[in-house]
This record gives structure tokens, C-alpha cells and sequence, in this order.
């Protein structure tokens, strides 16, 4: 239910504040006496596209703030609660700031939204029977909640939607379930598969420590063949005494190192 609707700057109003009662409003006047501009207003804070030439004449911007009654609203209630835009009580109010430039910003209970929050909460709080404006007849959702309220099904509606989301809950870890039992059988097929060439080589733990010694050295390949040239280059060398030389062949030699 519309509690009130304020307006700032917009088109002609400089500043309107209008509270509604609970049951049947009209309002009525003569041909541009505004009621059109009150129902564009309340289009904009509803998340209407705005088509600019709206901020009256002189000023910067428009201000447009409606405040809602919804502890009858579940969808709202819900929607708000899922985008983190809930208020501490049944009030929710959606405001409007469009600027001279045509830029605007959405606010939903005092916090920055956008404006297709605004539009969607809006096509659950208000129908606007005028052209160019949405009507919640031709959304397939209110047209199921029609014929459940006519059908006396309401109740039955909401434990089928509530069965199906916790059906659909446990279907999707159903899925997760099954994939990761594929990954773990794969997993395991592939160790077995690695295991079984493992027994096939027989390997002892003497074994393993001479492959790893072997690699070892295999591994400082180049160095050897670095040094073994070097021994040959020295050899050859007739500058110093043999016995100096061979020294130095013997350090180059010694597989200690690696």
C-alpha cells in the first residue's frame, strides 16, 4: 500500500508532500491541474525510464520519494531480504534523484540500487493502467496467483513452491555428489593403473637408492664432460711437473662431488 509520495522540482511542483489512507483514493481536478504529473512522478520512483525535461525550470534537480506499506507483501518482503535492501520494519522506501543532465540515481531503503531494482520491485507494488505503462495482468506470475486465489489454492501454492525449492536444493547436490564420484572413480583407476606398472618393475629399495644415485650423476653429465676435457688439456701441457698435474687430474675426477 502507498503510505506517501513527495515530489521536489519536479516539472511544475516545487515541493508536495501526499499522505494516502487505507482504502479507496481519487484524485480528481480539472484538465492541468497536474493529477498526470503525480502519476509520472510515481512512475519515476517505481523505475520508469526517464525521458528527460523533467527537473523544473531553473533548478538542478528532482527529487521523488515514495514510502510503502508491505507486511502484506511476501514477494517484496523476499525480494528485498535477497538483495540485502531490507528494512528494520514494514516500510520500504524507494526514492529518485534525476538531475538538469538527464542522469539519476536509485535509492531502496536509503541505499544506492539501480534502476532495474526499482523496476522490479515496483512490478510488485503498484499497477498503472495509463499507455506506455506495465501491467501485471500480461506477467505469467500474477496471472498463476490470480487463479490460485480464485481456486482457493493459495496455501497449496506456497507448500508446492516450497517442496519444489527444497527438491531442487537436493537435486543440485545430487549432481555434485555424482560428480565427484566420477572424479574420485577416475582417480582411483588411475592409480591402480600406476600401481600395477610399479609391481611390474620389481623395484627393491637397493634398487631405488642406485637409480638415484645414477640420476644423480647422469644429471651433471655436462660438468663431467667439461672436466674430463679439462684433464685432457692438462695432460697435454708440459709447463708444470707431471706429479702437479696429476693432482689436478685427480681432483677433477673424483666423483665425490656429484
Amino acid at each position: 500500500m502507498l503510505l506517501n509520495l513527495s515530489i521536489l522540482d519536479f516539472v511544475i511542483v516545487d515541493k508536495m508532500s501526499l499522505d494516502f489512507k487505507s482504502g479507496f483514493s481519487a484524485l480528481t481536478g480539472e484538465t492541468g491541474a497536474g493529477k498526470s504529473i503525480l502519476i509520472d512522478a510515481l512512475s519515476l520512483a517505481l523505475g520508469q525510464r526517464n525521458e528527460g525535461g523533467v527537473v523544473r525550470l531553473h533548478q538542478d534537480k528532482a527529487d521523488i520519494s515514495a514510502i510503502f506499506d508491505i507486511k502484506d507483501n511476501q514477494e517484496v518482503i523476499d525480494w528485498l531480504k535477497e538483495n540485502e535492501l531490507e528494512s528494520d520494519n514494514y516500510e520500504l522506501i524507494l526514492r529518485r534523484v534525476i538531475h538538469a543532465d538527464g542522469k539519476s540515481r536509485a535509492f531502496i531503503n536509503g541505499k544506492l540500487a539501480t534502476l532495474q531494482q526499482l523496476k522490479e520491485l515496483g512490478e510488485s507494488l503498484v499497477d498503472i493502467y495509463s499507455q506506455n505503462s506495465h501491467h501485471s495482468l500480461l506477467k505469467l506470475s500474477a496471472q498463476r496467483q490470480i487463479l490460485d486465489d480464485f481456486g482457493g489454492h493459495s496455501d497449496l501454492a506456497l507448500k508446492t513452491y516450497n517442496l519444489y525449492q527444497t527438491w531442487y536444493k537436493l537435486h543440485i547436490q545430487k549432481i555434485e555428489y555424482e560428480k565427484n564420484t566420477q572424479i574420485y572413480s577416475d582417480e582411483l583407476a588411475d592409480l591402480r593403473d600406476k600401481l600395477r606398472e610399479l609391481k611390474q618393475l620389481s623395484f627393491t629399495l637397493s634398487d631405488w637408492e642406485v637409480l638415484q644415485q645414477d640420476h644423480a650423476m647422469m644429471s651433471h653429465g655436462n660438468e663431467l664432460i667439461e672436466d674430463i676435457n679439462f684433464c685432457i688439456e692438462v695432460l697435454e701441457k708440459d709447463e708444470t711437473a707431471i706429479s702437479d698435474r696429476l693432482h689436478l687430474i685427480q681432483q677433477k675426477i673424483s666423483f665425490g662431488d656429484y
